[in-house]
């Protein structure tokens, strides 16, 4: 998780110089509860969407301060107070993220398909289908029923996610997923292909055979607006 964050910064340096202007709308924001087994804890991040699935967005405090434990190397730097706001746009896999601390402050915009590293040892050369499978059972979840679906490709049928979905909250999770997948099939020198067609709604759970991963604590309609202008113009 450090390296990630330190590469990120990194690789952003190439960024400097021009403008990132970034307009969005987010319609939902969700509370989940994400279990992290190693460490018997539970982290609790929001995450908000808009309803097209275009954008994600996030201001976790654990990604600031881990962010802030790559950057900065003092052991007795107070970190506390580290805020970290992240975009997503998922149909340019472009990531967009402020990092702010006292007067320190960092930003930066990059492709994601930039950062990952190729991994053609083990490509996917079939084509296969992700499959939604509606089960008929429903999750209680933060006081609300959800009807739930098992997700898995069906090359591989054996070891599904099972999803709780919101339908009364529209989103797309077609754009969602899609155009990660499709970096991730390009990232791994595949030649398969693959199709979707994931049920629109707010997915508020996911679970594997074992264990939670993550699951809405709470759930609101919040409508936020997003815009981001940086600038960074050097004349002689």
């Amino acid at each position: 998780m450090k390296n990630a964050l330190l590469a990120l910064a990194l690789i952003a340096a190439s960024c400097i110089g021009s403008a990132q202007d970034l307009s969005a709308k987010m319609d939902y924001k969700v509370n989940y509860a994400i279990p992290a087994p190693k460490s018997s804890t539970v982290d609790t991040v929001a995450i908000s969407y808009d309803s097209k699935g275009k954008f994600i967005y996030t201001n976790s405090e654990l990604l600031g301060m881990d962010f802030g434990r790559s950057v900065f190397k003092n052991p007795s730097l107070d970190l506390s107070s580290a805020t970290a706001s992240f975009v997503l746009d998922t149909e340019k896999m472009e990531i967009y993220f402020n990092f702010s601390l006292g007067e320190n402050m960092m930003f930066f915009k990059m492709n994601l398909e930039n950062l990952l590293p190729m991994e053609n040892d083990d490509p996917m050369n079939d084509n296969f289908s992700l499959v939604a499978e509606k089960t008929g059972d429903s999750k209680m979840i933060a006081g609300k029923s959800y009807p739930t679906y098992l997700l898995y490709p069906d090359t591989n049928p054996e070891e599904p996610l099972t999803l709780a979905i919101d339908h009364s909250r529209p989103v797309n999770n077609n754009n969602v997923i899609n155009e990660f997948i499709q970096m991730m099939l390009r990232k791994t020198e595949s030649k398969g292909s693959m199709s979707l067609d994931i049920p629109d709604g707010l997915i508020v759970g996911v679970y594997n055979k074992e264990n939670t991963m993550m699951e809405a604590v709470s759930i609101e309609d919040v409508k936020t607006n997003i815009n981001i202008s940086t600038r960074f113009n050097i004349s002689e």
